[in-house]
């Protein structure tokens, strides 16, 4: 099965080492919904950044009367990754659950309405989704706090 996710995983290396664990955001029957944050690159700035000002001329740009430009600082984004394990999802042989709510990520790219997935990946344990964060919790959690919703609200 071949997907816009996984082609942006293969080109990103996307790894389970390649975020910081924040905190805790929930815990479900075969995992943890956890807030990470990407790591930075070993340089501290964004790939392809360039201190210089443009000028193709060997001469430095401080003999220019230029300054150089600043290293762009990439903003390290955080997430919501949700890990699954494996050996709980197959005891209870919920395997078709997780490729359907995967798949649904996947096709609901661009959708207004579904949190974007941004990675999926796995490792011996465990099955990785790692999702955009939306602050406020999720929606069952909503419906227990306000038991029932005003129209404005459901909208």
């Amino acid at each position: 099965m071949k997907s816009k996710t996984i082609a942006r995983q293969n080109i990103k290396g996307v790894h389970i080492s390649n975020y910081d664990i924040v905190r805790v955001l929930g815990k479900g029957s075969f995992g943890v919904v956890r807030l990470v944050r990407e790591k930075s690159d070993n340089t501290g700035n964004s790939s392809g950044s360039s201190s210089d000002s443009g000028c193709n001329s060997n001469v430095p740009a401080s003999q220019l009367g230029l300054r150089p430009a600043p290293p762009v600082r990439k903003v390290k984004q955080v997430y919501a990754m949700k890990v699954i394990r494996k050996s709980d999802m197959l005891r209870n042989s919920q395997e078709g659950h997780l490729r359907a709510e995967r798949d649904f990520l996947v096709a609901s790219e661009n959708s207004r309405w579904v949190v974007p997935l941004v990675a999926s990946f796995q490792d011996n344990n465990n099955l990785y989704l790692v999702m955009e964060y939306m602050m406020g919790g999720d929606f069952l959690g909503l419906l227990l706090r306000e038991d029932i919703l005003d129209e404005n609200v459901a909208k």
